[in-house]
């Protein structure tokens, strides 16, 4: 896709691809594009001497609000880039700096902007200008589980997943209370892990749940009972769980802190991916991880990413 060491720092924490086919790689050095149409990539950086430059270079995480806008996320804020300007904007969402630290970003069907940070989850709707926060009330149970959130999900109902470091929560838009799914020491069917990294939705509708426990995928019965079911390798063995992808043969794909791990839910097998065998060495970061629209799977990680083609492996 792109040499590493032309980029502006090897830590990949962030990735989207835009409706041209352009590849946006957010490292904790500044911003990057890749164009593979014409293989040129333009890079941006923070520049103490010039205000119109980008705010922060730690980014987090990125989302692509139409072909000429992308929200970057980063530790100190909440970025809007007008692309044709070149111009950097900055979003604010509170004077605590817990506020403006952006963990994730999601645009749903209804064009209203979440943000995920660590002091609770904003959303704004189309067209307007204020936030609406939702933060924890430790004597109110319907309130979010963790004020520091690192998953967001839209599933296909349209309803609003959050990965936090205290369980998963379901956000209920027409009552604005969270339902609550945690680990039960005593419950072998619960989820994993509170510390919920990353939330995907593959083809088939499915919920997977990446955890600091592993790799969860969650199970609703008609009546709206769930269960989770723990993705282990015939030891029994489970690591971090970083991003999750699906391929075209509907198998799972998750980074991990050890390597890159298949999973084919059809045969409940697994099979690990380590630096052995061409990836970075290092582990891999949460949240970065993307499906390109030619079907090649990317990864990010401390020392660069991996990219790839499933059917050539």
């Amino acid at each position: 896709m792109v040499d590493v060491n032309r980029l502006t720092g090897p830590r990949v924490k962030a990735l989207a691809e835009d409706s041209l086919g352009r590849v946006w790689i957010g490292t904790v050095e500044g911003l990057n594009l890749v164009d593979p149409t014409n293989s040129t990539l333009n890079t941006w950086k923070n520049d103490k001497k010039n205000p119109l430059s980008l705010p922060d270079n730690q980014l987090l995480s990125l989302e692509i609000e139409d072909s000429n806008h992308l929200l970057i996320g980063a530790k100190t804020g909440l970025t809007l880039f007008e692309v044709d300007k070149q111009k950097f904007t900055r979003i604010p969402l509170g004077a605590d700096a817990n506020s403006n630290y952006i963990e994730r970003l999601l645009i749903d069907r209804e064009r209203t902007l979440w943000v995920l940070t660590r002091n609770g989850l904003f959303r704004r709707p189309q067209g307007q200008d204020r936030f609406e926060s939702f933060v924890n009330d430790p004597q109110n149970p319907d309130t979010i589980a963790s004020n520091w959130g690192l998953g967001l999900l839209e599933d296909r109902e349209g309803q609003i997943w959050i990965g936090t470091i205290n369980g998963l929560d379901l956000f209920n838009k027409a009552s604005k209370k969270f339902r609550h799914f945690q680990h039960n020491a005593l419950d072998t069917k619960s989820l994993s892990h509170n510390r919920v990294h990353h939330l995907f939705q593959d083809s088939k509708g499915r919920i997977w749940v990446g955890t600091a426990g592993g790799l969860n995928l969650l199970k609703i019965d008609d009546k709206g009972n769930t269960e989770f079911q723990l993705v282990q390798d015939k030891d029994g063995n489970v690591d971090p769980v970083g991003g999750i992808l699906e391929d075209s043969n509907e198998h799972i794909w998750f980074s991990t802190t050890a390597g890159i791990t298949r999973y084919v839910p059809e045969t409940n097998t697994v099979k690990h991916y380590t630096q052995k065998d061409g990836l970075i060495k290092g582990s891999y970061f949460v949240g970065a991880s993307l499906r390109l629209q030619n079907g090649t799977l990317v990864f990010g990680g401390l020392n660069g990413f991996t990219a790839f083609r499933t059917e050539l492996i």
